[in-house]
């Protein structure tokens, strides 16, 4: 934990993305991890959607986190735009993307392509996170494979039967 502890805490901004389910191992994760860094006085400012489950978890535990909230006149779409907002705040401080999806990824769900979710906003909000060249940190819930436009990533351990998966900075690609 020590190794997970040190990993989060050298970035300048986290970001914490995830299942909108209460009672899955996702949410309980972050719950787990967010208490971890609360104890551990986490210096870092916390970034964080408005949804229930994993957003909710770390809104407890991080009351002074920035809350990135849906334009609900926007339909479904004010999701993608609270998503895509998220990570662009998190890219630009030099942030490391915290993401807990609850289940594999959808084969549409890929960096470089539009914010397609596929039916998970969790990944589609680490594609476009690693799209912009973010550090993640996945926790992926046993049986989940690690997607292949994903790379190679190092694994930090094994807790709340999660595999936590680091993935480093990489070059977004330029625009000019």
């Amino acid at each position: 934990m020590a190794s997970l502890l040190a990993l989060v805490s050298r970035f300048p901004v986290v970001g914490f993305s995830g299942s909108r389910e209460c009672g899955s191992v996702p949410a309980v994760a972050a719950a787990w991890l967010s208490g971890l860094l609360v104890s551990s006085g986490l210096a870092s400012p916390v970034f964080v959607g408005c949804a229930r489950g994993v957003d909710k978890a770390v809104r407890l535990a991080f009351p002074s986190a920035r809350v990135f909230e849906v334009v609900s006149s926007l339909g479904r779409a004010g999701f993608a735009l609270r998503s895509q907002e998220f990570c662009r705040a998190v890219a630009a401080a030099g942030g490391l993307v915290v993401s807990f999806p609850r289940g594999a990824c959808p084969s549409s769900v890929r960096p470089g392509s539009a914010f397609v979710g596929g039916g998970s906003g969790s990944w589609a909000s680490l594609a476009f996170a690693r799209e912009l060249g973010c550090a993640a940190l996945v926790c992926l819930p046993s049986g989940v494979a690690v997607p292949a436009w994903v790379g190679s990533g190092s694994v930090v351990g094994t807790w709340f039967g999660c595999r936590w998966v680091f993935l480093p900075e990489v070059s977004a690609p330029s625009l000019f």
